[in-house]
Formats: C-alpha cells, sequence, structure tokens
C-alpha cells in the first residue's frame, strides 16, 4: 500500500471523540438520563467501558451528548413532556385499555345503585 491509498483510507475512517472524565453521556433504553464519566476500563472481552455514576457503560453504545446538536443536548438535559396519552392515564389512574375504564365505570355504577 502506498502512502497515498494510506492517506486516502485514514480520510474514510471514523474519528472517534475523545472522551474524558466528567464527559456527559445519555444512557438508558431511550438514552434520556444524564451519566457523568468517572473512569475507563475495559469488559471481557478487551472492549472499552466508561464507569459512570448510573454504572458502567459500553462505550458505543450510549449517545456523547457533546457530540450532539445544541437544541438536542438541551431537551436531553431537560427532559421532555410526558405524552399526552400517558400524561391522561397517569391522571385518571387508568391502564390504556378500554377494558380497564368500562369495568371501573361498571363498578361505579352498581355502587351509586
Amino acid at each position: 500500500m502506498s502512502k497515498q491509498d494510506y492517506c486516502k483510507a485514514c480520510k474514510k475512517a471514523y474519528e472517534l471523540p475523545r472522551l474524558a472524565v466528567g464527559d456527559v453521556l445519555l444512557v438508558g433504553k431511550f438514552k434520556n438520563r444524564k451519566a457523568t464519566i468517572t473512569g475507563f476500563s475495559s469488559d471481557e472481552n478487551n472492549q472499552p467501558v466508561a464507569q459512570t455514576d448510573k454504572g458502567d457503560q459500553k462505550i458505543f453504545k450510549p449517545r456523547i451528548a457533546k457530540l450532539m446538536p445544541a437544541k438536542q443536548r438541551l431537551m436531553a438535559y431537560c427532559g421532555r413532556a410526558d405524552p399526552p396519552v400517558a400524561a391522561a392515564a397517569a391522571v385518571s389512574g387508568l391502564g390504556s385499555s378500554g377494558r380497564s375504564k368500562r369495568r371501573h365505570m361498571h363498578k361505579k355504577t352498581e355502587a351509586k345503585q
């Protein structure tokens, strides 16, 4: 491989972000919980692992907050409002199925009679 070919291959390669202790990762199923890096180690497969205040996180699994656009980063830090369906279910105290609601309403009418 010539030097010129090697330089072309290097330009095509993805440059990994620099992570340091104190950086914030977004972890969890929906990548919406902030976790601060406290150290680094490797797992049993010798893959890099970030030790965070939320536990050990694989480096290539979570989103890296400092790589996100500023607007998305702000939304992730501040949290999002609950979706309307979930908020309505939380207020009414009922599940999302209509069956449980009908049962609940039926019990109310029996109690009134």
